[in-house]
């Protein structure tokens, strides 16, 4: 086996010095693949800065409520963030309950949230 083969097998991903293992990986999406669709709410997370991450934003707004999805938006080129992410939560009530981090400061930034609104599949 390749040392290439063997690193990259081990490491999903690498940012900013950050390492995430596959294992930390599967469990985060683990978690968020037990929830569907089914009465959820979407809030848009913007002005985000570009070393904030999809698990940055479950550790963030995960104690809220249940989270169905986040998806960051990144640039198909460099993959750096966007600074807008989109947040799913399972139920209207944590939604509404996340609204309370607007203008809160990640990686010394303020982001903004919007108002929840209802996902449909």
């Amino acid at each position: 086996m390749k040392k290439d083969q063997l690193v990259s097998s081990s490491i999903l991903e690498q940012d900013n010095s950050r390492v995430l293992y596959k294992a930390d990986r599967i469990k985060y999406y683990k978690k968020l693949s037990l929830y569907d669709y089914h009465e959820a709410y979407e809030i848009i997370v913007s002005q985000l800065h570009v070393q904030v991450d999809e698990i940055d934003l479950y550790q963030l707004f995960s104690y809220i409520g249940d989270i169905v999805d986040i998806k960051l938006m990144r640039s198909l080129h460099s993959m750096q963030s966007k600074g807008i992410a989109y947040i799913i939560f399972a139920h209207k009530s944590s939604a509404q309950q996340a609204i309370v981090l607007d203008n809160i400061a990640l990686h010394q930034q303020a982001i903004v949230l919007n108002n929840p609104n209802p996902c449909y599949q």
